[in-house]
């Protein structure tokens, strides 16, 4: 193996583990919408039944009822994923106890074999799809780093919540339309069907990402052409039918939904608005999902201000041009999702959580804003791109901050802390008056989970001291302590990481190949 050929490799690995790593670090625990999904992955593993009668008890508001019996409101896809998995695991622990939350350590693994790995997955497979776009080794690297370990995509990479795990879907639809051009036919319509086959399993799993979906049907037609699209859609079919069944197992239609079936009166007046419960989207919620602290995004994730940049360069660069309009239209339907909700703060949650799912399409727009940077004239360059990197580093130490404490932020004034003087905490500037004092003093993994799956200050709980964890604590560490070897991990990802490039450089291979034409 040449050093080129080593190095890109080092280079694949070195994001695959610092992603791989920080999505291991953090077990956040059970809740009400995790406990709706992992009640059924048990059930369906345990008892071989949609129904999940036996472990209800633990998700008070997030459940369906019908006929007698309850079942998961949420879409199946990230429970039915998760079954394999839970199937393995049984084979060598015995099962919670059905009357109980999940057990933590349990739960910590299934969420990070089939929700952090994906994470892990997607962030190579995307930074393969923007170096074949022509953007810079570099920039891609640190626009996918950004991603996945800078914005809440990875506080949702820790929890057993479907909305990373949807991201990570789609970033494996659009680059296995990508990559089966030029190729030989038998190839092409492999991925092809694998695309389809992802993103409708992105929409089994999040119903909302329908639209993102169809995006990528839009994508699998420009690359494959009218005639040769069909592999896509017999891939797309499959969970369609799987759905299908689902549906029609638990609630008595192919096409009827666990939202038709709520438990919760409350949560049925909101769906019973407009389709779904989205209606027109709000002015002001858009500029609070923008740049509001409460559930905003850049408070979180300053870098993403590059996407501006980077969204003029593509767009004036006619061979990328229809990937930045596809890029720009797949996050604006994120964000007018999230404005579009009554509920649009999602609950408990680190950021707009809802738009989670759409982040992916912002990356290759960053990325470009990070490769114009390196490329400005000499006076410039330098000044823009530690810019970029410094933003980059502020955004991974807020968000491993949240992480770290409790990245499920309650809306509302959270009663009590375990902080002096902190008696009632306004949640509503999360990061100022909660995330950095609780770091700062040493209070991390803060999550417990009371009864139905309320949520509780785990250090002023007694019995609930464990419900959230992280390995550093597990190795005898204490308060942001815990959080070092994390650090120490990622910082040998990154020398190694910039070890790679500069074998690259010296050994002159293109950062870049000529973009293909769309």
């Amino acid at each position: 193996m040449t050093d080129p050929v080593r190095a890109r490799w080092t280079l694949r690995a070195s994001i695959f583990a610092a992603v791989a790593l920080g999505a291991s670090w953090f077990a956040q625990g059970g809740a009400m919408n995790q406990n709706s999904r992992y009640d059924l992955t048990r059930a369906v593993v345990e008892q071989h039944t949609f129904r999940i009668d036996a472990y209800a008890g633990n998700t008070l508001f997030d459940r369906a009822e019908r006929d007698g019996h309850t079942y998961s409101d949420k879409a199946p896809g990230l429970s039915l994923a998760a079954a394999p998995v839970y199937a393995i695991t049984r084979l060598v622990g015995p099962a919670s106890p059905a009357a109980n939350s999940p057990d933590t350590t349990e739960l910590h693994l299934l969420t990070f074999f089939v929700v952090g790995l994906a994470s892990a997955v997607a962030a190579v497979v995307l930074f393969e799809l923007l170096a074949s776009l022509g953007l810079s080794l570099g920039a891609s690297a640190l626009a996918v780093v950004a991603w996945t370990l800078g914005t809440n995509a990875f506080g949702y990479a820790t929890l057993f919540i479907a909305h990373q795990f949807v991201a990570a879907l789609f970033v494996g639809s659009f680059a296995s339309a990508h990559f089966a051009r030029d190729v030989d036919e038998r190839t092409a319509r492999r991925r092809l069907a694998l695309s389809g086959f992802l993103a409708s399993w992105a929409v089994v799993s999040e119903f909302p990402a329908a639209p993102l979906a169809a995006l990528a049907a839009a994508h699998a037609l420009v690359v494959a052409g009218p005639r040769r699209v069909w592999p896509f859609l017999a891939g797309a079919a499959v969970p369609a039918v799987v759905l299908g069944i689902f549906n029609a197992a638990c609630f008595g239609s192919p096409f009827r939904l666990g939202y038709g079936n709520l438990a919760n009166a409350h949560f049925r007046n909101v769906v019973a608005r407009g389709f779904m419960g989205f209606t027109a989207p709000r002015l002001e919620i858009i500029g609070e999902v923008l740049f509001g602290e409460f559930r905003g995004l850049l408070p979180y994730s300053p870098f993403l201000v590059f996407l501006v940049p980077g969204a003029v360069t593509m767009l004036r660069d006619a061979r990328l041009r229809p990937y930045a309009l596809a890029c720009l239209g797949a996050f604006a339907y994120g964000v007018i999702l999230v404005a579009s909700y009554p509920l649009w703060h999602g609950g408990a949650g680190m950021g707009p959580r809802y738009l989670v799912q759409a982040l992916p399409f912002a990356v290759p727009l960053v990325a470009a804003g990070f490769a114009w940077a390196f490329a400005l004239p000499r006076p410039f360059r330098a000044a823009v791109s530690t810019t970029a990197a410094a933003l980059v580093g502020v955004s991974i130490a807020l968000c491993t901050m949240t992480v770290a404490v409790m990245p499920e932020l309650p809306d509302l004034r959270y009663p009590g802390a375990p902080v002096v003087g902190m008696v009632e905490p306004d949640m509503h500037r999360p990061l100022r008056d909660f995330v950095i004092p609780l770091f700062a003093t040493g209070h991390v993994s803060q999550k417990g989970v009371g009864s139905g799956g309320r949520f509780v200050f785990s250090e002023l709980s007694p019995g609930h001291e464990n419900d959230a964890y992280n390995v550093g604590e597990r190795m005898g560490l204490a308060g942001a302590a815990s959080v070092l070897p994390l650090l120490v991990g990622w910082i040998v990802c990154l020398a190694a990481a910039l070890r790679a490039l500069a074998t690259l450089r010296r050994a002159k291979e293109p950062e870049s190949v000529s973009p293909p034409s769309p």
